[in-house]
C-alpha cells in the first residue's frame, strides 16, 4: 500500500527541514510527487550529514561514543533502506534520531526490562559515562553576536 499522496502539505514539516539543511532542490524533489525511493535517498542523506557534522564538529569525545554513534546511524540507514512504506521509513528515522539524541546527551539507557521509568532526574541524569559540555570561544561568541544582529535587522536570517 502506498501511503504517499501527491500533496505538497503531506509531510511538509520534514520537507521544510530538509530544504533548510540541503537547499531548494531537495524541497522541489520532495514537494509533490516524491516516491518512497526519493524519501529513502533524502533521509539516508540526512543521516549521512549528521555523521559528517558530528565528526567535524565534536572535537573531544571518546572512541566508544563515536563507535556507538556510527552504529546507530548505520542501523538507521539499513532500516530506512528496508522500509516498505513511508510510515515505516518515518518510524525508523524517528527511532534513529531518538537514539542519537540520548547518545548526544551522554548515554542511551536500556530499560526495556523495567515496567516503568519515572520522569525524575534520578533516572534521567545521563552522565555516568561522559558529560556534555558546550563551550564557546571568543571568535564563536563574536560570530553569534553578528548573526543575531543580522537576524534582528532583517527579520530572520541564515547561519551560513
Amino acid at each position: 500500500m502506498n501511503d504517499i499522496r501527491y500533496d505538497m502539505s503531506q509531510f511538509y514539516p520534514m520537507k521544510a527541514v530538509l530544504e533548510q539543511l540541503f537547499g531548494k532542490n531537495c524541497y522541489c524533489k520532495l514537494k509533490e510527487t516524491a516516491t518512497l525511493k526519493d524519501w529513502k535517498v533524502e533521509t539516508k542523506r540526512l543521516l549521512s550529514s549528521i555523521e559528517v557534522a558530528l565528526t567535524s564538529t565534536v572535537e573531544i569525545a571518546d572512541s566508544e561514543w563515536r563507535a556507538e554513534v556510527k552504529e546507530v546511524l548505520e542501523l538507521g540507514g539499513k532500516h530506512i533502506a528496508g522500509a516498505k512504506t513511508i510510515t515505516d521509513l518515518f518510524a525508523h528515522l524517528s527511532a534513529t534520531l531518538t537514539r542519537l539524541v540520548f547518545l548526544q546527551l551522554g548515554n542511551l539507557p536500556n530499560r526495556s526490562s523495567a515496567a516503568s521509568v519515572p520522569l525524575t532526574s534520578k533516572y534521567w541524569q545521563l552522565n555516568s559515562y561522559r558529560s556534555v559540555q558546550y563551550v564557546q570561544s571568543y571568535a564563536q561568541a563574536e560570530n553569534l553576536e553578528r548573526f543575531l544582529a543580522r537576524k534582528k535587522s532583517k527579520g530572520g536570517g541564515s547561519d551560513t
